[in-house]
């Protein structure tokens, strides 16, 4: 719970606020504090990744497969190419922010909240990973315009799929590669983060 309110704070911290350095900074130090505290404990690692129940790469593919199609729909809803005509270099940080984020909400937050229940951890864990996207966009900067609520709805749709396929899988590798593929495909031809 933690670890997700310092990801909100962070959020709120990246977008040229007054003290956003700063807030961003302590964010980001207050959850490497949070994570290693996680990664120390017995079952820290098991707990993050989790343990697969599952034939690996099968989850790997579908959880590849269903980020790209989603995606692809989101693109296509916004009157874009279901596919980026080309990628750039913003390609490989896009992954890398969305397997980032997996880990963190998926992996530590759902992981370590797997004693509440499956609905419970998934619920919270996609909650708090939607709060983190409203407050990256709760300012918009100048030519962006944010859909809130439609962001909303689809970050804690998103969120509940990943969290469900994280708990039926057992791990949170499939997590991270959907959340890959997607930003690569629904961001992967962009010049800089929206």
């Amino acid at each position: 719970l933690a670890l997700g309110t310092v990801f909100l704070f962070f959020g709120l911290g990246v977008r040229g606020r007054p003290l956003s350095e700063p807030v961003a900074a302590a964010a980001l130090l207050a959850a490497a504090v949070l994570c290693l505290r996680t990664l120390r404990a017995s079952d820290g690692l098991a707990a993050v990744c989790g343990v697969w129940r599952a034939p690996r790469l099968r989850w790997l593919v579908g959880g590849a497969l269903v980020g790209g199609l989603l995606a692809a729909v989101w693109r296509f809803s916004d009157g874009k190419p279901a596919l980026p005509p080309r990628l750039t270099a913003f390609a490989v940080v896009a992954a890398l922010i969305g397997g980032a984020e997996e880990i963190v909400f998926r992996g530590f937050i759902q992981g370590r909240l797997q004693r509440l229940g499956p609905v419970a951890a998934i619920g919270v864990a996609a909650c708090f990973h939607t709060l983190y996207k409203v407050a990256l966009v709760v300012s918009p900067g100048p030519g962006e315009a944010f859909n809130v609520g439609m962001l909303a709805l689809w970050t804690v749709a998103g969120g509940a799929l990943f969290g469900a396929g994280r708990a039926l899988s057992g791990s949170v590798w499939p997590c991270v590669a959907a959340h890959a593929v997607f930003d690569i495909v629904g961001y992967g031809d962009r010049l800089c983060a929206p």
